[in-house]
């Protein structure tokens, strides 16, 4: 009679002919009466080293039954669930592997790779540290250890096992590529230079080493040679996306705009299931008059802020224009010019013609984004909510400055373009700077430590009304912003806010390389290090502006502005005026008329508040003066629709004739809050009497 091994050898010829048949029938066989569980395991694993997944998992689970403390088995089976798209399943098998041996190495191992897969990084990090504790030797449980740390941004970490990784696998390839990445987040640039270059003489024709050896000296602001190293990988795989859009990013640097746009399209191919889901036409340029647009969001924040003013564009051409964004962002996009309607992802959508990603729209354009003339500012904060900050806000005495000092700590250059709050210091020493926090999030843990003064205005702003609304209307009683290249500074280039922007020696390609405007944003003044990690002179020069600044805003020994005028005025000549700001507050639609308007309201406000004694009688007469007022306001776009029309009919003279009667009236309820409030200046006017009245 045959033994097992000789059983096990004719089931391999049989595999290696061909026949399948021949060779399953024998495997069942060998399932049903092998006394040892390696016999079957083997058996298992040979019909998955094939792609015979499904045949693979029957005899696993098989195995499992006939030697239910038989570890291996559930570990393979975990292997075949996952090729076979079961990952919950495999879960559950690598566990039960780990259930029966806690040292089961190569269980710990494919456990944590396939939660890495389905991006559970932080789930997956314990299993392999395990793994590594119990074979510290095994450079490929090193290596994958390694790039979790990468991915979780402990880059320290990550060095140190890729190191070991490479101790005893010298010259891996995807070693030294995640060597390199990691070092480069570290700001280790010389070697991370080093290491990639070794990648790419290890393997001259992997794009993948060409690639980051690019992504390395784009990062130390070397272009030109960046490029040909995007030239090179895309040679070597002319489908690599990575290098077509890092080089799209060069072309932009450069002003090579359409060049960039057709690079910075093969974003869409690195996560393409996203654009899957849409039914209707991806739009290409065509005409779109009559027709309706979607647009969606993409990238990060910053990018959407920037990016939604092509909406005016498309409205230009005759569409109407949705947007669908990110659930948080719908309050503040809603509020974009030109914008039909601002939809949360998964929400329903109302019919749409053609939809195209946020980003590609220029593309379509036709026209450079620096020769289109963009109306700014493009998003408007919430009336509501600037009412609601004026109180706190306007409290805050001296030139109110914003700032914001750090960005998403996750962007792979977040340690170029963030600094730490103390940097400020020196702007806070200017007299007069009162410093208003902006930050939200990452960064905001450094202000209960911070030994300047820094006004904090809580971290519940932007949480009631949705992300940015709150900041959006504090900014609106800001003297000016000064920030890192974050969120806050697209939306303060968006609301047309004064803004100083602070940037790295190597920064975003939308600043690009030289310069302190850009077109992005009319309102925004750019200031650059002159050298690598040289924020010290960044400070200096910001801090010597701003002492200019304030120096031209606030009266050198006074409270007041360069500016404003003190002289004596009735009640009734403020309150007046106070109605009337309240009526073009509600009125006037150009947002930077309107910032003027409520600047110089909440001022005599504040005055009135302060000076008048309030009662029911005060209250009634400022009604009945507001409702003067809006007459006047109404009777006047009247006259001038009569004028536009060339009609100087009895209407014409009618309205006129009004004029001034309800101009008598005024007078006549300004004289009366004069004197209920004892006044020694008390208006009078003195016209021609006139018969009758309207």
């Amino acid at each position: 009679m045959a033994t097992t091994a000789e059983f096990w050898q004719e089931i391999q010829q049989w595999v290696q002919l061909g026949q399948w048949s021949q060779a399953e029938r024998l495997g069942g066989e060998l399932c049903r009466t092998a006394q040892a569980p390696e016999w079957v395991n083997e058996w298992g694993v040979l019909l998955a080293r094939h792609g015979r997944f499904a045949q693979a998992e029957n005899v696993f689970r098989q195995l499992s039954e006939r030697f239910p403390n038989y570890a291996p088995a559930y570990g393979n089976l975990g292997l075949v669930l996952r090729r076979l798209g079961r990952w919950e399943e495999a879960i559950q098998a690598f566990h039960r592997a780990l259930d029966l041996d806690s040292q089961f190495v190569e269980a710990l191992n494919n456990l944590a790779l396939l939660l890495r897969d389905l991006n559970r990084i932080s789930e997956a990090l314990p299993y392999l540290e395990r793994a590594v504790r119990l074979r510290p030797d095994q450079a490929v449980l090193h290596a994958n250890l390694a790039q979790l740390y990468r991915q979780l941004q402990r880059h320290t970490e990550a060095v140190r096992h890729f190191r070991l990784a490479l101790a005893s696998q010298p010259g891996q390839l995807d070693i030294c590529v995640g060597l390199s990445l990691s070092l480069l987040a570290m700001g280790e640039e010389t070697e991370a230079e080093s290491w990639a270059r070794l990648a790419t003489d290890i393997a001259p024709h992997q794009a993948d080493a060409w690639n980051t050896l690019g992504t390395i000296l784009s990062t130390m602001g070397r272009y030109q040679e960046a490029q040909q190293c995007f030239d090179e990988a895309l040679r070597h795989n002319p489908q690599h996306h990575l290098a077509y859009l890092n080089r799209g990013m060069i072309y932009f640097t450069q002003g090579r705009w359409q060049q960039g746009w057709d690079d910075y399209e093969h974003r869409l191919y690195v996560n393409a299931s996203e654009w899957q889901r849409f039914s209707s036409p991806r739009w290409q340029g065509e005409p779109l008059h009559g027709k309706t647009i979607l647009l969606v969001a993409e990238q990060g924040i910053g990018d959407i802020l920037q990016f939604v003013r092509y909406a005016q564009v498309l409205r230009q051409q005759g569409a109407r224009v949705l947007l669908e964004c990110p659930q948080h962002l719908v309050a503040l996009l809603s509020r974009v010019l030109d914008l039909e309607s601002c939809h949360a992802k998964g929400d329903s959508l109302p019919p749409y013609d053609v939809y195209i990603p946020l980003l590609s729209v220029p593309r379509y354009i036709g026209t450079a984004p620096n020769a289109i003339g963009f109306e700014v500012p493009y998003i408007a904060p919430s009336s509501d909510l600037v009412e609601r900050w004026r109180p706190i806000l306007s409290d805050l005495e001296g030139f109110r400055v914003g700032i914001a000092w750090q960005g998403n700590p996750n962007y792979p250059n977040d340690r170029q373009r963030s600094v730490p709050l103390e940097m400020f210091r020196s702007l806070a020493e200017i007299p007069g700077v009162k410093l208003v926090s902006l930050q939200k999030g990452p960064g905001e843990e450094q202000l209960p430590n911070c030994d300047f003064p820094v006004v904090d205005l809580g971290g519940q702003r932007d949480e009631a009304h949705g992300a940015f609304m709150d900041t959006a209307a504090i900014l609106q009683h800001l003297d000016l912003v000064i920030c890192t290249d974050s969120a806050i500074a697209h939306l303060a280039g968006a609301l047309g806010r004064p803004v100083w922007l602070l940037l790295g020696y190597v920064c975003d390609w939308r600043w690009g390389t030289t310069g302190e405007t850009t077109f992005w944003y009319p309102t925004m003044r750019l200031f650059r290090q002159p050298k690598r990690q040289d924020w010290g002179s960044v400070f200096t020069d910001v801090a010597k502006h701003l002492c200019s600044l304030v120096e031209q805003k606030l009266g050198q020994g006074r409270t007041t502005r360069v500016g404003d005028i003190l002289v004596p005025i009735s009640p009734g000549e403020l309150v007046d005026k106070i109605t009337i700001l309240r009526i073009k507050r509600e009125r006037i639609t150009d947002w930077e008329k309107l910032r003027h308007v409520e600047i110089e309201l909440a001022e005599l406000e504040r005055i009135a508040e302060r000076s008048l004694p309030q009662s029911v009688e005060l209250q009634n007469l400022v009604a009945e003066l507001q409702a003067v007022n809006l007459a006047l306001w109404q009777v006047e776009d009247e006259l001038r629709d009569c004028e536009r029309r060339k009609d100087f009919g009895s209407h014409f003279v009618e309205l006129a004739r009004s004029v001034y009667h309800h101009n008598d009236r005024r007078a006549d309820i300004k004289k009366r809050i004069n004197l209920l409030l004892g006044s020694r200046l008390v208006e009078e006017k003195s016209y021609k009497p006139y018969e009758g009245a309207i």
